[in-house]
Parts: structure tokens; C-alpha cells; sequence
């Protein structure tokens, strides 16, 4: 009881339960929670999320925005996946919240800044700049300071705020060199012209000088041409005196000669009847004299023949820039073809041997003409989509060509951009969509589901029974199978009428890939758990291939007797079927980037991020190490035959070698990294595709033949048709363009029909235009 103003008794009141309860967490969790995390629970969460600086950046934006916003929408991209691995938060009604109050506590605002500044070597700087609503400048970063913080941020995924940090920085860098380049060409301007206008002067006086000292010369030559008129009059009347005394002494000895010409006849005589005895002896000899006489005259007139083509390669090169100019710079679309077409029209006269690009005397004709046609001409163009374009592949015989879409369709296009058939009905986004092997069939994958349709455009089967959402799908080789998977590590393979064949629980985490052997009778899963498990196609586990450390690849040999896993360690590992080890690769220093097997399956090229690609045999045996990248190597590929290997690579460029190691072309142009470079099915051409949002096609010799590119379009992704002769570009804003890319008699016919009507008006450049007059 309380009265007067004090207390009776001992009926004070006690805490609630509730403000007890919320004492004691703060006291033995949240307080001083790293000493107190026995076991270690709240350290694991901390860990997965930091643990990797490459995406931590990325995970910690995300989860900066759920505690200011309490929740945020989830979606496919890695990153929140990723961060819902990681058990911080959890998905409720397709959105992403903190997984409860202990965490969001634990885990608070602060927390997230600290460790955000721990990554960023900017953290100063960035935190001012968005204190001041990205406006302050003076925080942005430059010169040297923005290059060590873009070498920091390379391959890591950061915030969205970083990212626009980098980018603002980069620009303003931009910007201020611009700005100091064009102050430096202005003061270049007046010292050239001032240097000019000296030279000039110094040209004239020069001048003077010249004539001065030729007309003394001149002098000097008249002068010294009468003294020496002179001096021979008395030198005249010598010799004819000697002439005098020699005809006298002709005259003695005429009786001598006479005796002289009759002993040589003599010798003559014998020497004849010599000759026809040896006739037969000596015919073969001189037989074998003028054979060798004959080839030494025609390797001579090759050597003549070699330089005169060099020679006039070197005219072709010099006229063929001179066309790219005319167009590109000085927009003169005509006269810039015509002299494209007469520089081709040279060049296919020292070609008409027969042979191959790469020995062609020059390319840039080739690239001249390229440029041109595919800039004048209206190109197969595939319009119809009403959202953002997600993939886009060429059937297996090049004649069709399937696009999915955001806007919940997949259609199928000639290759001349005509629409062929409209996959419609589907609820979601179409994220990608493929041909079978036998090109009948169509694989389509939306958000939440698959499906299957005819080449008509009829659906035939739609996949159900997945938990959770599907990842990604593949045919078998053969079309006969289809195999699914999904986040929660389930895979199902199906038959094409959508029966279900297998069900597995394959991993206990999201699949990080899902293959069928070549022969389709065995899966191989790979997942984040760093075990590679082999499955047969009716679901029974049949081995795991131990290989130790995070497994960036996993891979079925072409015969599919063999699977090589490589490792972030270095290490690449060769497996039989059934599990066994067969042998084992040691000789990267630090992350294996890519597997690729030649084509006949009897050599292995891996890349990694020591800079290097190497060749090995199937027993593990180093056969070559391409060294020559200044960073790391992206991926690698086999040219058709086997003999030849293309590199991508980090600092911008690709390389063709040789299976020895020797550097063949250096394909350089690209102004970011080459994501992709490969062969087209003949060989003879090579495609690369860029960050820096271009994709060209070279020759083997590392000629650029095509730049595709479309004023402030950037190319996102682009493919070889099966037959070479074209590449599918697919631009960021969604649109599509099938390039043709055929030899120097397609582009000559391409610019000559452009060019019909003005030849009519022009018959005098129609009959310098040799290759114009024939009939097509």
C-alpha cells in the first residue's frame, strides 16, 4: 500500500515480464555480443556477409535498405539471393525483411556503416557526397586516387550508391582531362603554327641560297668546260697519232693472224667431232642446266611478284582509310563507296588464286566496304517487342532466330527480320528462350516457369511441380530430355510431352549449374557447397568428385568419359565417370577462370586470374603456357580444327595462338575487357564482344574486318550463324540486328546494287567498275 506519500509494507511493484525479458537479451545477446556468441551463431551471419569483399559491398547496400525501409521486393539478381542465403533476412509475400529483432539490433545502421567504411578506401569521400545529396564535386574523387579506388572496386559487387560514386568521379575525371587536352591542342595550335610559318621562312631562304650556289656552280662548269676543251685538242692529236702507228703495225701482222685463223680452224674441227661423240652426255646435262635456269628465273619473278603485291596492299590499305573518312567524317555516302568498291574491286584482282582471307595483302578494303554497306543499307531489323530484350539465339541450321522478352512473349523471326511465329500466353517475363537440337522445338523459360513449344509457335507441354523458383533449363544433346532446376537445389528431368522422368533433391543450396553428358545418360550438378555430384538421368546418386576448395567449373569431356573440375586455388582436377581420379593439374598461381576441351578431346586450355591460359594433355602433362595477357585471362577457345586457340582477356585484348605457344594475331581496339572471343564455324573468322558495350570481327591475322555498331547503341550480346556468313548483335535498348558478314565478292555485289541507279546516270564510272557490270 502506499500512503503519505510513502510506501507500506513490501508491495512494491515488480518490472513486467516483457521489460525482464527485453533486460536479459540486451544483457547476454545483444550487449557485447561478440565475446558472448557461444556458440557461435551471430559471427556465422556476420561472416557470409563480409566474408567476401567482392560482393560484400553489394549485400550491405541491399541490407542498409530493408532497415531504412523495413522491407524491400525481391527479384532474381544474385545479390539478393545471396543476402537471403546468408539468414539475415527472410522472403515474406515476394519481399525481403530482417529476420527478427535480435538481428536488426545487432545488425543496426551503424553497424552497416562501420563495415562499409572498412571496405571502401573512399569512405570519407563517399559519405560526404551523399550527405550533400550527390551534389558536392569537391568530394569526388580524381586522378590518382579515382584509379586506386577503380582498381579496389574491380570485380566486386558493390551498392548501387557506389556505383554511382565511381561513375560520377570517372566523369568528372573525364571531364578535367578533356578540359586540360583541349587547353594543351590550343597551345599545340599556336606553337604549329608559328613553327609552320618559321619553316616556311626558312624554306624561302633556303631557296635563295640554292639558287645562289647553283648559278656560281654553273659558272664553275663553263669555266672548267673550256679549259678542258683545251687541254683534249692537244690530246686529240696524240691519238690519232697513236691510231697511225697502230694501223701499221695491224698491216705486219696481218700474215700472222691469217696462220692464226687457220690453226684455230683446225682446233675447231676437232672440237666438233669431240662434241658429237659426247652429244649424247651432254644433251641431259644441259637439260638439267636450263631446268635450274628455269626455276631460278621463277623464283626471282615470285620475289618481284611478292614485293610489286606488298607494294600495291600497301596502296589498297592507304585508299581504303581514305573511303572510311570520306564516310564517317565528311558523311559523303557515294563517292565514299565508289572509291570503297574500286579499292575491292583491286583487291579481288591480286586475290582471284583462290586464296584464303588471311593471305590477302590487305584488309582494310574489306573493313571499308563492311563499314560502308552495313551503314547505307537497311539491315534485317526484329522490331515487335514491347519490353526489354532478354536473349536472342540463332536455330542450329542459321535459318531462325528466337527472342524473349519482359513483355511475357518469345517470337521466332526469319533471318531476314520477318516474323515467323508469336509465342504468346505466358503470365510473367520470358528470361530466355532456345531451339532443341533438331530445331524443332522451342525452350522457353519464364520467372516462375517453362514451357515448350513447336516451331509454329503451338505449346505443347508446360512444366509444373517445381516448389520453388526454376533457375535454369538445357536439352539433352539428342532433344529427347529436358532437365530444370531450381533455388531450393531440386532438379527434375522431363521428357519433351512435360512428363516427368526424375525428381532429386540435388544440393541442400542453390545450383550453381546443371549439365547432361554428351551421351545424356548422366547430370553432372555443381552448387555452392564446393561438391560436384554425378547423377544418372533417373535421379539415383552416383558419386561426388571431392575436389577440396570453391569449385569455379565443372565439365563432361566431348566423349563424355571423363569431367575436369577447377578450383579457386588453382587446381584442376581429371575424373572418370565413376569417380576416380585420374589426375591432377598443378601449375596456376591463383584463380581457374574457364575449362575448354579441343574438339577431338585430346587437349585441355584453362584460364585463370595469374594472366596466363596453358595447354595440357589429357594426362595432366603442361604442353604449352600462354603467357602475354597484362591481367587475367576471361576465357578461352579452340579454333574447328583444333589447331589454334583464342584468349580473352581483362586488359582489353584478345589473342590467336598457335597449340605451341606462339602469338599468331594480337587483336587489339577494344577500349574495356574482352568478355568473349571465338572462332566462326569455318574458322577463318574471329568474333569478340566487350565491356565496353562493341563487338568486331577480325581475320586470323588480327585485321579488323567489321566494327557493328549503331550511333549510341550499346551491343550486349552478339553470335555467330551456324554457317559463319552472319552475326546476331542484341543492343542494351532491346533492339536486334543480323550483320552479314560473307567475303569481299558478297560485300562488292552489296555496295554495286546499292549503287544501281547512280551507275544508270554515271555510265562512265559503270565502266570503271568493272565488278558493277556483272550480272547477279
Amino acid at each position: 500500500m502506499v500512503g503519505n506519500g510513502g510506501v507500506v509494507g513490501n508491495d512494491t511493484p515488480e518490472p513486467s515480464a516483457l521489460d525482464w525479458v527485453g533486460k536479459v537479451v540486451r544483457e547476454k545477446i545483444i550487449n557485447n555480443w561478440e565475446s558472448l556468441d557461444k556458440p557461435q551463431h551471430l559471427k556465422t551471419i556476420q561472416e557470409r556477409i563480409v566474408i567476401d569483399d567482392r560482393f560484400a559491398g553489394s549485400l550491405l547496400g541491399l541490407y542498409q535498405q530493408i532497415l531504412e525501409y523495413g522491407v524491400i521486393v525481391i527479384d532474381e539478381s544474385p545479390e539478393k539471393i545471396q543476402l537471403r542465403l546468408t539468414g539475415l533476412v527472410v522472403e515474406e509475400n515476394n519481399q525481403l525483411k530482417v529476420y527478427n529483432l535480435i538481428y536488426q539490433f545487432v545488425f543496426n545502421l551503424e553497424w552497416v556503416g562501420k563495415e562499409l567504411e572498412k571496405l571502401r578506401t573512399y569512405a570519407e569521400s563517399f559519405n560526404a557526397w551523399i550527405e550533400s545529396n550527390y551534389q558536392d564535386e569537391s568530394r569526388l574523387l580524381r586522378g590518382k586516387a579515382l584509379e586506386e579506388a577503380l582498381i579496389w572496386a574491380e570485380g566486386k559487387r558493390l551498392s548501387n550508391d557506389d556505383y554511382k560514386f565511381l561513375d560520377a568521379s570517372r566523369e568528372l575525371d573525364k571531364k578535367s582531362i578533356q578540359r586540360k587536352l583541349k587547353a594543351q591542342e590550343e597551345v599545340n595550335e599556336s606553337l604549329l603554327q608559328a613553327r609552320q610559318q618559321a619553316e616556311i621562312a626558312l624554306e624561302e631562304e633556303k631557296q635563295a641560297s640554292q639558287r645562289l650556289l647553283e648559278a656560281r656552280q654553273e659558272e664553275e662548269k663553263v669555266n672548267q668546260r673550256l679549259l678542258e676543251a683545251q687541254t683534249n685538242t692537244e690530246i686529240i692529236l696524240e691519238e690519232e697519232k697513236r691510231n697511225n702507228q697502230r694501223l701499221l703495225e695491224s698491216q705486219k701482222n696481218t700474215e700472222v693472224i691469217l696462220e692464226e685463223e687457220r690453226k684455230a680452224n683446225q682446233r675447231l674441227t676437232d672440237v666438233e667431232r669431240k662434241i658429237k661423240r659426247q652429244i649424247r652426255i651432254g644433251g641431259s646435262i644441259l637439260a638439267v642446266s636450263v631446268i635450274g635456269a628455269i626455276i631460278a628465273g621463277i623464283f626471282a619473278s615470285n620475289g618481284i611478284k611478292q614485293a610489286q603485291e606488298a607494294h600495291e596492299g600497301t596502296r589498297l590499305e592507304r585508299t581504303a582509310n581514305i573511303a572510311l573518312g570520306q564516310f564517317e567524317k565528311q558523311h559523303q555516302e557515294i563517292d565514299a563507296l565508289l572509291v570503297a568498291i574500286d579499292t575491292g574491286q583491286r583487291l579481288k584482282e591480286l586475290v582471284n588464286d583462290g586464296r584464303p582471307l588471311e593471305k590477302y595483302p590487305a584488309a582494310s578494303p574489306i573493313l571499308a566496304l563492311q563499314t560502308i554497306v552495313d551503314n547505307i543499307q537497311e539491315r534485317a531489323q526484329f522490331k515487335g517487342h514491347q519490353g526489354t530484350l532478354y536473349s536472342a539465339n540463332f536455330s542450329p541450321d542459321g535459318q531462325r532466330i528466337v527472342t524473349a522478352s519482359s513483355d511475357g512473349t518469345a517470337k521466332v523471326w526469319d533471318a531476314k527480320g520477318n516474323l515467323f511465329a508469336d509465342l504468346k500466353g505466358h503470365k510473367n517475363e520470358v528470361t530466355s528462350a532456345n531451339f532443341s537440337p533438331d530445331r524443332k522445338l522451342i525452350f522457353i523459360g519464364e520467372y516462375d516457369g517453362k514451357a515448350v513449344w513447336d516451331i509454329k509457335g503451338n505449346l505443347l507441354t508446360d512444366f509444373k511441380g517445381h516448389k520453388d523458383r526454376i533457375g535454369s533449363a538445357a536439352f539433352s544433346l539428342n532433344g529427347e530430355r529436358i532437365i530444370t532446376e531450381t533455388y531450393d537445389g531440386s532438379v527434375k528431368v522431363w521428357d519433351v510431352k512435360g512428363n516427368l522422368l526424375a525428381n532429386f533433391q540435388a544440393h541442400k543450396g542453390e545450383l550453381s549449374s546443371t549439365v547432361f553428358s554428351p551421351d545424356g545418360k548422366l547430370i553432372l550438378t555443381t552448387s555452392w557447397d564446393d561438391t560436384p555430384k554425378v547423377w544418372d538421368v533417373k535421379g539415383n546418386f552416383l558419386i561426388n568428385l571431392l575436389h577440396g576448395g570453391e569449385v569455379t567449373e565443372a565439365v563432361f569431356s566431348p566423349d563424355g568419359q571423363r569431367i575436369v573440375t577447377a578450383s579457386n586455388d588453382g587446381s584442376v582436377k581429371v575424373w572418370g565417370v565413376k569417380g576416380n581420379l585420374l589426375t591432377n593439374f598443378q601449375g596456376h598461381d591463383d584463380r581457374v577462370t574457364s575449362i575448354t576441351f579441343s574438339p577431338d578431346g585430346q587437349w585441355i586450355v584453362t584460364t585463370s586470374f595469374d594472366n596466363t591460359a596453358k595447354i595440357w594433355d589429357t594426362k595432366g602433362n603442361l604442353q604449352t603456357n600462354l603467357k602475354g595477357h597484362q591481367k587475367f585471362v576471361i576465357s578461352a577457345a579452340f579454333s574447328p580444327d583444333g589447331q589454334h586457340i583464342l584468349t580473352a582477356s581483362d586488359d582489353g585484348t584478345a589473342k590467336m595462338w598457335d597449340r605451341t605457344g606462339n602469338l599468331i594475331a594480337d587483336l587489339k581496339g577494344h577500349q574495356q575487357r574482352v568478355t568473349s572471343a571465338v572462332f566462326s564455324p569455318d574458322g577463318k573468322r574471329i568474333l569478340t564482344e566487350s565491356s565496353d558495350y562493341t563487338a568486331k570481327v577480325w581475320d586470323t591475322k588480327g585485321n579488323l574486318l567489321a566494327d557493328l555498331k549503331e550511333y549510341n547503341k550499346k551491343v550486349s550480346h552478339a553470335a555467330f550463324s551456324s554457317d559463319g556468313k552472319r552475326v546476331l548483335t542484341v543492343f542494351s535498348d532491346g533492339s536486334i540486328n543480323a550483320w552479314q558478314v560473307g567475303g569481299l565478292d558478297d560485300l562488292l555485289a552489296r555496295g554495286c546494287n546499292w549503287l544501281q541507279d547512280y551507275l544508270v546516270n554515271h555510265p562512265e564510272t559503270r565502266e570503271r567498275l568493272r565488278v558493277c557490270q556483272v550480272k547477279r
